[in-house]
């Protein structure tokens, strides 16, 4: 039994008082690992800085990850798996295409905007991530992407894009929504909902949508 599914195990035996502590410290542990791979990056911050921020001792650290590419792991799962199901939702929805390629930015930017640095750290830390974790990421981040592709290919059959490839027309769109958190600052002069909106208008422009 490895240690994901020791976890799991722990958790099954817990009560629903219990669990939802396990919740909060596993989030604040979370919390402070993410402030600190985002400041000062991943290989600059040690388990005790994250114990230290998080008020805990390492061996709490150690009760809920194995080890510091565990955690890593977490922090970049747990925000992708929240974008797919968003998107998911989305995509479910009847929306044209224009309307739904709207929706996926405006959320994605919003999102990750409430989520300052952490929501960046899978783009700047994924080479930091051992093999075995690294291949969910990749897949989950790759079924996000063929939301968007998906979202483009059919705005093009139905010549409401005049863009001439999908997938470029993916890359271009989520490149430019994931460098917002190169320059974005929470007590800028922009909102998030300024941001978003300007955001859609660049990329529907670029795809020229009708």
């Amino acid at each position: 039994m490895d240690f994901q599914e020791k976890a799991a195990t722990r958790r099954a035996a817990l009560s629903e008082r219990q669990v939802r502590r396990w919740k909060r410290q596993q989030k604040k542990i979370l919390s402070a690992a993410g402030r600190l791979f985002w400041k000062k990056g991943y290989n600059g911050t040690s388990i005790d800085d994250i114990a230290k921020l998080a008020d805990v001792n390492k061996a709490t650290i150690y009760y809920y990850f194995k080890d510091k590419p565990s955690l890593l792991n977490t922090l970049m799962l747990i925000p992708m798996e929240e974008l797919l199901k968003l998107a998911r939702q989305i995509a479910h929805t009847e929306l044209r295409p224009t309307e739904r390629l709207k929706s996926l930015i405006t959320t994605h930017v919003k999102w990750q905007i409430s989520q300052t640095g952490v929501a960046a750290i899978g783009h700047v830390e994924r080479k930091n991530l051992p093999l075995k974790y690294r291949r969910k990421y990749i897949n989950m981040r790759d079924k996000y992407e063929h939301i968007y592709r998906e979202t483009i290919k059919n705005g093009i059959e139905n010549g409401v894009f005049s863009f001439y490839d999908a997938k470029i027309a993916t890359l271009f769109t989520l490149g430019l929504v994931n460098s917002i958190m190169q320059w974005y600052k929470p007590k800028g002069r922009f909102s998030a909902d300024e941001i978003a909106k300007e955001t859609v208008n660049y990329v529907l422009g670029a795809l020229k949508a009708s």
